[in-house]
């Protein structure tokens, strides 16, 4: 994916976010929190391994892969379909923050389904 190397070693605890992201009992405000917290996560990450702010190219690899191994893990057995319904509800009520994560976060999805096939 591209990953900016070292960076991955700097994202502990993310599987808890993934699950919390996809939780199906979950509130949508609850999901667009939880993956506002993992791309803060992953942000924080790829400043400590480049030393500056992440741009969305160097965010999104770190997400995509953070999520792939979620999804193979188990961790996040619903996410696509929780995705969608965040993704309704970031595009009516959310904070600028959380839209461009949920946006971010639907891109790696697509990265990831995409790699896949």
């Amino acid at each position: 994916f591209g990953v900016p190397r070292g960076a991955l070693e700097n994202m502990g605890g993310v599987a808890e976010l993934w699950a919390a992201a996809s939780e199906p009992t979950a509130l949508p405000s609850e999901r667009a929190a939880a993956l506002a917290a993992l791309c803060g996560v992953a942000t924080r990450a790829v400043r400590l391994t480049i030393g500056r702010e992440a741009s969305a190219e160097e965010l999104l690899p770190c997400i995509a892969h953070s999520m792939a191994t979620a999804i193979a893990a188990g961790d996040a057995p619903e996410l696509l379909a929780s995705l969608r319904l965040t993704a309704l509800h970031v595009s009516s009520a959310a904070e600028p923050n959380e839209e461009y994560c949920v946006t971010t976060v639907q891109v790696a999805a697509r990265a990831v389904e995409d790699h896949s096939l």
